[in-house]
């Protein structure tokens, strides 16, 4: 679900006619912030960036 959820519910939300919805600023930001949660919290401690 981490890696389908946030996806989902954006366009969830962008279907449901939600005021404010930018699929351009979610398909930008989407992708890393998935990553961070799956690639999980050590990462940064070796290099990685921060969330």
């Amino acid at each position: 679900m981490l890696v389908i959820g946030p996806g989902a519910e954006t366009v969830r939300r962008w279907l449901a006619g939600v005021p404010g919805i930018d699929l351009d600023e979610a398909a930008r930001l989407l992708p890393e912030r998935v990553w961070q949660s799956v690639r999980g919290p050590e990462s940064w401690l070796t290099g990685g960036s921060w969330p």
